[in-house]
């Protein structure tokens, strides 16, 4: 039994060391009934010693983007943890991905929320579409520098663009090759962070030949409004929006497949899993109760009817049984 646990105080240690040394010094007894009890007491002294006074990690620091989808993900992480003796913090990053996972790799964060898809064109710099079978890959690069994908929820296309149905009438809109024989007759909307991505508008053009006629830049959280008010005829957005629901928009099929799929889940520092390996069991309960309905109805809610993510999360987890 490894008793050189680093949360354990220093004085624990030497009383630890000192038992184990005791027991190797305990005189021998012939009768071996007596021997096995003896063994049974000293292991299970051990043991109590152990789980009473090596406290649990300290404080978990996970680690979000500016997304509202991530945002309910990690405040379903932290209720789940606190509920289960693990104390955690989540903290807000606005500068994007790659500072996010540059702080897991500092250490200065244990956790975060993503999207596969993301992590394999951001993070790992690959070309090729992201694809569900990508996955075992994906875990592989990631264990390399030393992190690991956990609690992943099933695959689905992330992102595709949408249009009034005004507009999908007129032009008999259904799928994106379709909205490219038009294009040139319509204003797309779009963040600068998505024009600049190599696997959202950049690709949708090239595989598409989709040439609009202007591009307004704003920020993502306009889109929505944007094409409500008829200041542009095209958006990307996420497939699963709630607040397409119930709306007088239409999102247009990706019939190439020319836009990657992805899935949400946790990256963790090996060194949280190799602390409480337990984490991981913990993390997986979410991924397998949660779809990505589930995912769409909360992001609705917390977009268009302005409730609070961690209410929301809470309330979810509730429902499933998984909190009192």
């Amino acid at each position: 039994m490894n008793f050189e646990n680093k949360h354990c105080d220093e004085d624990l240690k030497q009383k630890i060391r000192f038992r184990k040394t005791y027991v190797k010094t305990v005189p021998v007894f012939k009768n071996k009934s007596v021997k096995a009890i003896l063994a049974l007491c000293l292991s299970f002294c051990l043991l109590v010693i152990g789980a009473i006074g090596c406290a649990k990690r300290e404080t978990i620091h996970i680690g979000v983007q500016n997304d509202n989808e991530l945002k309910i993900m990690a405040e379903m992480a932290s209720l789940l943890l606190q509920e289960q003796g693990y104390p955690s913090q989540i903290i807000e990053i606005d500068d994007g991905l790659q500072t996010l996972h540059s702080a897991v790799l500092g250490g200065n964060i244990d956790m975060y929320p993503g999207f596969t898809g993301e992590g394999w064109s951001d993070i790992l710099n690959q070309k090729e579409t992201y694809r569900k079978t990508r996955l075992s890959e994906l875990k592989k690069q990631y264990e390399k520098m030393n992190m690991q994908w956990v609690g992943v929820l099933p695959a689905y296309s992330l992102y595709t663009l949408a249009v009034r149905k005004e507009t999908a009438d007129k032009y008999n809109l259904k799928d994106l090759s379709d909205l490219a024989k038009v294009s040139k007759n319509l204003t797309l909307g779009s963040s600068l962070t998505d024009l600049e991505r190599q696997d959202s508008i950049h690709l949708l053009e090239e595989i598409y030949d989709m040439d609009f006629k202007t591009t307004k830049v704003m920020e993502s959280d306009q889109f929505i409004e944007a094409l409500k008010n008829q200041s542009v005829d095209v958006i990307p957005i996420r497939s699963n929006d709630g607040r397409i629901k119930n709306s007088d928009f239409v999102t247009l099929i990706d019939d190439r497949m020319a836009l990657p799929e992805s899935s949400p889940g946790y990256v963790l520092n090996d060194q949280l899993l190799e602390d409480d390996p337990q984490l991981e069991s913990a993390l997986e309960r979410i991924s397998s109760v949660i779809s990505a309905n589930d995912l769409s109805e909360m992001n609705r809610r917390t977009k268009q009817e302005k409730e609070d993510p961690r209410a929301v999360a809470r309330e979810f987890l509730q429902s499933k049984g998984m909190l009192p």
